[in-house]
């Protein structure tokens, strides 16, 4: 039995959930709720049927995971709700995952009952993963340049020379502008680009997050100098403060999840996941802040990869853009940027949320049979 210390930093969510005020439905009663939630979660098990994977490339501690499509077991269920018959393709599509840099891959393969890896394997499509790794303990400090130039464009290349094939490219959330700067910087390597819940204008499109930040920058500028960057606990409580009320919503909701069952299983998946992310080091953090959200780079046309703008006129690939206006973090305006600026774009908006989008009861029908379904005919229509 594991024993947990989150929802981390644990303190502080206990703190964020008694600022709520009691006309938005929290008493003492719903308070005690969440506090027995919150005990339930922290003596479950932990899930440790993870699909199993091959690492096909390393450097630092950055890794390139491969989850084959013939691995595939019979007796997995990725999902709940209708039942789903495999389409059979004349030859196997790969499908390169670019995961954000604040929290691990594993939201790609949450559970046995909700796994986007391994619907992807039911569809003959093998799934790589870049697994950015713990980037605080890298002996020399990179920047955000150069994990686009000395770890995803080598994991790329590695993978498209390995399978004979050129990328079909997914980048969720941060991952996301990671994979367009690679698909500008080497559209050789690029089959087709899609972007998940993904951020384009950090200011208007990002508001709650934004004006957080702007109003707090002298903290989390000497936060950085002294820290050496941004602690995982201090991204926790930053994100939990922009719905305090989330925090008790969920956790009392928690209570009554039947024990073994879908629900309870995806739950502690994604809590362990959110709980599970590191310091983001200083060079990349400063970037993000600086760059990314003060000085609004991308949108401003600023931002620059070894002497390259970053332009989204410039991706010459089919695009999907996934984006959904039940996002809380990412606005949907950042889809309609997407679809004005790159050439060959197609939107899809589910109503499923920002981690919904991969954790939800509704993900696969929304989210993951229209994606595999555009990769595939994408792949099919170069052939």
């Amino acid at each position: 039995m594991v024993t947990r210390k989150g929802p981390y930093p644990l303190s502080w969510h206990l703190g964020m959930a008694g600022t709520v005020p009691n006309g938005s439905g929290v008493g003492e009663a719903t308070f005690q709720r969440m506090i027995e939630g919150i005990q339930r979660y922290q003596n479950s098990k932990r899930s440790l049927d993870k699909h199993p994977y091959e690492m096909e490339w390393g450097e630092g501690e950055s890794r390139l995971l491969e989850y084959a499509a013939a691995g595939a077991r019979k007796d997995d269920q990725y999902m709940s709700g209708k039942a789903h018959k495999p389409r059979t393709y004349p030859q196997t599509t790969t499908c390169f995952l670019v995961p954000s840099l604040i929290n691990g891959p594993d939201i790609f393969d949450l559970c046995a009952k909700q796994s986007f890896i391994r619907f992807l394997g039911r569809e003959n499509i093998t799934a790589a993963v870049l697994d950015w790794g713990n980037l605080y303990e890298e002996t020399r400090p990179l920047s955000i340049e150069n994990l686009i130039t000395r770890r995803l464009i080598p994991a790329a290349e590695y993978f498209v020379q390995k399978t004979g094939q050129k990328l079909n490219i997914l980048g969720y959330c941060m991952g996301g502008n990671l994979a367009i700067a690679l698909s500008v910087l080497r559209p050789d390597l690029v089959q087709t680009l899609t972007l998940l819940a993904v951020p384009w204008d950090f200011q208007d499109g990002l508001p709650a997050i934004y004006n957080r930040i702007k109003s707090s920058t002298p903290f989390i500028s000497d936060l950085i100098e002294k820290e050496g960057g941004i602690p995982a606990s201090v991204l926790h409580a930053f994100f939990s403060s922009l719905d305090p009320a989330m925090i008790q919503n969920k956790f009392s909701s928690f209570v009554d999840m039947q024990a073994g069952g879908r629900d309870e299983m995806v739950f502690i998946a994604v809590e362990d996941w959110l709980n599970g992310g590191k310091k983001l080091p200083e060079t990349i953090a400063r970037e993000c802040i600086e760059n990314w959200f003060l000085g609004n780079s991308m949108m401003k046309k600023t931002w620059t990869i070894d002497g390259k703008g970053i332009r989204l006129e410039d991706i010459n690939v089919p695009a999907l853009i996934i984006a959904s206006a039940k996002d809380r973090l990412i606005d949907y305006k950042n889809a309609d940027i997407f679809s004005k600026s790159i050439s060959n774009a197609h939107v899809i908006s589910p109503g499923c949320g920002h981690i919904g989008m991969m954790a939800g009861a509704d993900s696969q029908n929304q989210v993951w049979e229209p994606l595999s379904q555009w990769i595939v005919q994408q792949s099919e229509a170069t052939v």
